[in-house]
């Protein structure tokens, strides 16, 4: 959050300045201290990150893939790779794991947004997802031996960043998700969801009004929301 905190600064200074032609240069410094700081993001999280998938137990692998089994379409608004190495994990949970990558050649690429069967969506996109000569790729799991976290290090190093939404408002993750046909099909599919909605782990911030916007938008008759803690929190009250 506090990363979102200060790119929402900074892109209020970049609309003030863009009223002023004389401060051109500043705000091409402000922009890019903002951009920096998107890419610190993606830094930070990758070397916070489990090294590997096997640094993750199996009773919590099962307990995961137990939970996810009640759900016929999960949206992920999380950038980690938990929920792709629990989805490619085998136990006697079922979980559809369709994402609608396939393989072309040695690369996982997103085959476009005509699939109705798909069900995992990354709305914010995700640390293993990037954009290379027009196509949406995403990171194989330890291909060759080499961790995602380290491949996705290489990514970042050879100048292609991982696709996620890390604006410091509603409006300007809503921009970014509408210039890139990935993020807008894991949206609009959110926003056509009908049927039953279960939270976890999401605070509905200012910051997630556009999902918000979606869920308002969407054929859901019932919602739930879990909570973290006490219910009768100010957090949880608000």
């Amino acid at each position: 959050r506090d990363f979102e905190t200060i790119l929402k600064a900074y892109g209020y200074c970049i609309s003030v300045l863009m009223a002023y032609k004389e401060m051109d240069n500043f705000q091409r410094k402000v922009r890019n201290h903002y951009e920096a700081i998107q890419y610190a993001l993606t830094e930070v999280i990758s070397k916070r990150h489990p090294t590997t998938y096997r640094d993750i137990s199996i009773v919590q692998y099962d307990s995961c893939r137990r939970f996810l089994s009640n759900f016929g379409n999960v949206f992920n608004l999380n950038y980690d790779l938990l929920l792709y190495w629990v989805v490619n994990q085998y136990s006697g949970h079922f979980v559809n794991k369709n994402d609608f990558f396939q393989l072309l050649g040695n690369e996982l690429v997103w085959a476009g947004d005509e699939d109705e069967l798909q069900r995992i969506f990354y709305p914010h996109g995700g640390l293993h997802f990037y954009e290379d000569n027009g196509y949406i790729k995403k990171a194989r799991l330890d291909e060759g031996n080499v961790p995602m976290v380290q491949q996705i290090q290489t990514l970042i190093e050879n100048k292609k960043y991982p696709l996620i939404v890390s604006d410091g408002d509603g409006a300007g993750k809503m921009l970014k998700i509408r210039n890139n046909e990935y993020l807008h099909h894991a949206y609009k599919a959110l926003c056509e969801l009908s049927g039953t909605l279960f939270t976890y782990g999401w605070k509905f911030g200012e910051q997630d009004g556009h999902i918000v916007d979606a869920i308002s938008k969407n054929q859901v008759g019932r919602i739930y929301i879990a909570l973290y803690g006490e219910k009768n929190t100010e957090d949880n009250q608000n």
